[in-house]
């Protein structure tokens, strides 16, 4: 599949070299820049970050179950449900913005990020006044999988890192 560039009709003289290469791409005299890597690239510490997330929801499970009975597990892995859906909700929501139009990823990035938190604030403030005993381990079920999520995805870079592997050519 070859890009085709199509010169900006409103360009004014600061844009002149852009629209200049923009032409001279059209015109096929020069080749485009490489696209971006696609999804795949941009999903790849998923591999590691999905079992680990399972992991974290067995242990919350037998842990919130033996400290606070069935209430317990069922918060503690709630809370780290709820971690795991928000990093995997964001992870590919913003990969797809990345690779459908980059300059939005900012914005798109902070909508989610605030919509989510205050739906998460909600949440929490609708089970505190509930009265349910598994609110205690429902958030150490979240700080649980924040530290989990964000330490292998840490790792899982720092990895990449020395293998080269998170190189972008």
């Amino acid at each position: 599949m070859r890009l085709r560039f199509v010169p900006n009709a409103w360009a004014d003289e600061d844009d002149a070299e852009d629209a200049e290469r923009a032409e001279r791409i059209a015109s096929g005299e020069i080749d485009p820049p490489a696209p971006l890597p696609g999804l795949a690239w941009r999903l790849a510490h998923l591999r590691v970050l999905l079992p680990t997330a399972a992991a974290m929801l067995l242990v919350a499970g037998v842990a919130g179950g033996m400290t606070r009975g069935v209430d317990g597990a069922a918060g503690a892995v709630s809370g780290v449900a709820l971690v795991v859906f928000s990093y995997l909700l964001t992870t590919v929501f913003l990969a797809w913005v990345d690779t459908a139009a980059p300059a939005l990823i900012f914005p798109m990035g902070m909508t989610l990020y605030v919509t989510k938190f205050g739906l998460f604030g909600m949440i929490m403030y609708l089970v505190a006044n509930a009265g349910w005993a598994g609110l205690a381990p429902m958030a150490i079920g979240i700080c649980f999988g924040v530290f989990g999520w964000t330490g292998v995805h840490i790792w899982w870079l720092h990895r990449g890192q020395r293998r080269g592997a998170l190189a972008v050519s």
